[in-house]
């Protein structure tokens, strides 16, 4: 799918429900800058969710991934409900999508969230996912910058992947 497919939908959206046609769902992972995915979202659509904002208000410290799973999990259906009572109509862009990859947290609630008035757009940058270090990491040290953007493309689908 290419920005401006994307940037048609969100404008569907915003006359109506609209069936995704493009896409199984509406449910899209960007792979650029989140500012310039923010200027294709009509203002009265856009809202916005944090990932590591939310995972600062979680209710205690997880100490296993299974935990951590299972607590993300949960904050993030409880705030998509919360979210889902706020506007009929909306494209809700989440950022800081690496929590998803690394505690492998599906995708369920957001594909939940989604209907033919409301749409998910995961944000991955590419200054995380084409990161190069200024120095030389020790040997001990393995650095996977893609990882976030491979997990999530996989778990969409290409046909949902937009790169800016």
């Amino acid at each position: 799918m290419t920005p401006d497919e994307l940037r048609h939908t969100f404008e569907q959206l915003a006359r109506g429900p609209a069936a995704a046609t493009r896409t199984p769902r509406h449910l899209y992972l960007w792979h650029g800058d989140v500012s310039a995915l923010e200027r294709l979202v009509p203002p009265a659509l856009l809202q916005r969710l944090d990932l590591y904002a939310l995972a600062a208000r979680l209710p205690r410290t997880p100490y296993a991934v299974d935990q951590a799973r299972r607590l993300l999990r949960a904050e993030i259906e409880r705030q998509l409900r919360d979210q889902a009572a706020r506007a009929l109509r909306q494209v809700l862009v989440v950022n800081d999508c690496s929590l998803l990859a690394r505690y492998g947290v599906p995708l369920q609630p957001f594909y939940s969230f989604v209907t033919d008035s409301r749409a998910v757009v995961m944000a991955v940058s590419r200054a995380e996912s084409e990161l190069v270090p200024p120095v030389a990491l020790p040997d001990f040290v393995r650095l996977a910058p893609k990882t976030t953007f491979d997990a999530l493309s996989r778990a969409v689908g290409e046909r949902s992947v937009v790169q800016e």
